[in-house]
């Protein structure tokens, strides 16, 4: 399922195409990624295509990820992918010794840094937010 979003995700290329797409996720589809993450952190096959699509739905190219200077969408974004990098984070550090650490701990790993550095990157929201989350 995730595999086949982050495709209709990366195939939005203008605002009006991702806004329809953020819409439809945010806010009734938004906590099913956290809940995947935190029931199955310990399965790089369920974490790794929900964590690559949040990092293909962060990613603002071609500027598709403006909002209105009114809209708290940019905020909200950030605020659950921030939810979403930390419960990651912290399963996944808690799991100890395993048998293939690449596949079950650095691959997710990497991905997710790679979605913490497009939500900063991305340039829709204030820094000065971050003392908030």
């Amino acid at each position: 399922l995730f595999r086949d979003l982050r495709g209709i995700a990366a195939a939005t290329n203008s605002k009006r195409t991702y806004g329809l797409l953020f819409d439809w996720i945010y806010p009734a589809h938004m906590p099913l990624l956290l809940r995947a993450v935190e029931a199955w952190a310990d399965t790089p096959e369920v974490t790794t295509p929900v964590l690559k699509f949040m990092a293909e739905f962060v990613l603002n190219k071609t500027q598709r990820l403006t909002f209105d200077s009114s809209s708290p969408n940019g905020i909200l974004l950030f605020r659950e992918v921030s939810k979403l990098v930390v419960a990651y984070g912290t399963r996944v550090l808690s799991l100890g010794n395993v048998s293939d650490p690449y596949t079950n701990k650095y691959k997710g790993i990497w991905v997710a840094l790679t979605v913490l550095t497009r939500a900063l990157a991305g340039n829709y929201v204030n820094f000065g937010v971050f003392e908030l989350y």
